[in-house]
């Protein structure tokens, strides 16, 4: 006897077992769903590669369109700064850089495109903060030395004109003392070795040394003649250089001091000889002693020739100009009398 299968014994409920088509209609519902799945995917990664793109494109614009232009003006404008000006308005210019980067930064529309911007401005705006703090520091070190140099000059001309008496060797060791105050500030603010303070030192100490000797010794006679003694008994003030121009500078001025100071004080020696000479010679008067040169030359005598010849010889030969030639009469011989012939005292000519 056939057997029934168990779903149909008695107290059972048949399960009917799908059909093909049912089993197609599933399958057609499933492929829809991943297909709709698929599709929503495919637009959400369209509006990523799309909000990335316009993040991309933006963050690019307001850097090359907007902050680029405006930083480098900034820094560009800086950089004309000088000395104390470009020291000073540092922390300025550094503030105002940091502040056109913030500008734009937080006028962009999200936090992807501001990624974006700091990525391309961090680079730029630290290289140029740095360049902006070494010119500072650059700017700064000249400005401290046109600062020295000014400061110095100013003791210079003071000692170059101080006198060469008590009160004028007072002010010039002043002078002096304020050279050496203003290098040893300037030199410790720099960091500078101790060799080159006192190089400084040397050089501009030399300087007002030689600007006093060789100011004076182009006022009179006189003074050159201190000058010259003042530099003598002082070279250990004075460098190598100095010294070599002064003695070249000096050397004529003094030359002619002490030709003129021996010559005037011969002349006073041999003032009464000159009377006798001039008279035996002309016939003149004493009194015309002014006109000496000219006397004697007009007198057309042979001894009054003589003696025109003599003067001239002597003058050549010590070098006296031909403005002193009426006056060298002083010293020389004539058949009235001798002249006084003594030597005049040498000062020491360089």
């Amino acid at each position: 006897m056939a057997k029934l299968p168990d779903e149909f014994a008695l107290g059972t409920n048949p399960v009917p077992t799908p059909g093909r088509g049912e089993s197609i209609a599933r399958v057609d519902i499933d492929n829809a769903a991943l297909a709709q799945a698929k599709i929503g995917n495919v637009l959400v990664d369209i509006g990523d590669r799309l909000q990335k793109e316009y993040d991309v494109t933006n963050a690019n614009d307001i850097y090359n369109n907007g902050f680029s232009a405006e930083f480098r003006d900034l820094y560009q404008k800086y950089y004309t700064l000088q000395g104390k000006n470009a020291v000073e308005q540092m922390p300025v210019f550094l503030k105002q850089m940091q502040g056109v980067k913030d500008k734009y930064r937080n006028n962009l529309d999200n936090e992807t495109q501001k990624k974006l911007f700091d990525g391309m401005t961090r680079h730029r705006v630290e290289y140029e903060m740095d360049g902006i703090t070494r010119f500072a520091d650059q700017q700064g070190k000249i400005w401290q030395k046109t600062t020295k140099d000014a400061s110095v000059q100013n003791y210079v001309n003071m000692a170059s004109s101080t006198s060469f008496d008590d009160m004028g060797e007072k002010k010039f060791t002043q002078a002096i003392e304020g050279i050496h105050l203003v290098i040893d500030d300037y030199t410790r603010a720099a960091g500078l070795a101790p060799e080159v303070r006192n190089a400084e030192v040397r050089h501009w100490t030399s300087v007002a040394a030689s600007g006093r000797v060789q100011r004076w010794a182009l006022q009179s006679d006189a003074d050159a003649l201190k000058a010259a003694d003042w530099y003598k008994n002082n070279q250990p003030l004075f460098d190598a250089e100095q010294r070599y121009q002064i003695e070249h500078n000096l050397k004529p001025l003094v030359q002619k001091a002490v030709m003129q100071g021996a010559y005037t004080g011969w002349k006073e020696r041999n003032k009464n000889y000159f009377a006798t000479a001039v008279q035996s010679a002309t016939g003149a008067d004493p009194d015309t002693l002014a006109a000496t040169g000219s006397l004697i030359q007009e007198s057309g005598t042979a001894q009054g020739q003589r003696a025109i010849s003599n003067i001239v010889a002597q003058t050549r030969k010590q070098t006296i100009t031909p403005e002193l030639i009426a006056e060298a009469i002083y010293g020389q011989e004539s058949s009235s009398g001798a002249a006084n012939t003594s030597k005049p005292n040498s000062h020491g000519v360089l």
